[in-house]
């Protein structure tokens, strides 16, 4: 008889907590999460090469750190660096990085839907770039899974290598900028 309860609990709560975790497990090329609670950092490196002739959005490997936020208020803390070219025959092409917290782009930008960076020409160089992000208190789960953004222009194709991903949450201080 006992069983045949404990299936019946089994059976009832398996629908309520089966998406929940799913929601939660990483899509494969994703890197680590970042704990819901206190302080977290994630850092991913990648020294493989990676490139792209698309003029839309692309996310490189190692460009994705998911992050799944009760509470708050938080600070999101995102470095990223790589060495990168803009291969084009012309040498005029530009390719551009921009970062993206909870699906938003981060600020400041030079126009919507703009990049965060520029590269331009057949030369390897190297960038770093740096967004903070204030997020408020928020009662319910909310995303704030940071993704690298990269694109070309018309004709000319990014490279990107050695790519390094660092990511903070925790709690803001008067040196954030967050009020």
């Amino acid at each position: 008889m006992r069983s045949i309860r404990r299936i019946g609990v089994l059976a009832a709560v398996l629908p309520i907590v089966l998406p929940a975790v799913a929601a939660l497990i990483p899509d494969a090329h994703a890197g680590p999460p970042i704990s819901n609670a206190g302080s977290r950092t994630s850092s991913q490196f990648s020294s493989s090469p990676w490139a792209t002739d698309s003029a839309r959005w692309a996310v490189p490997p190692s460009g994705v750190v998911p992050d799944l936020v009760t509470g708050g208020p938080s600070v999101i803390l995102v470095a990223f660096g790589a060495e990168g070219r803009c291969v084009t025959s012309s040498g005029t092409g530009a390719c551009e990085v921009a970062i993206e917290v909870g699906g938003q782009q981060t600020r400041p930008r030079t126009v919507k839907d703009g990049p965060d960076t520029v590269w331009r020409g057949n030369e390897w160089k190297s960038r770093v770039l740096s967004r903070t992000v204030c997020v408020p208190y928020q009662e319910s789960p909310r995303d704030l899974g940071v993704r690298v953004l990269a694109r070309s222009s018309d004709g000319a194709r990014f490279e990107l290598r050695n790519r390094r991903l660092k990511v903070e949450r925790r709690a803001p201080v008067a040196e954030d900028g967050c009020s």
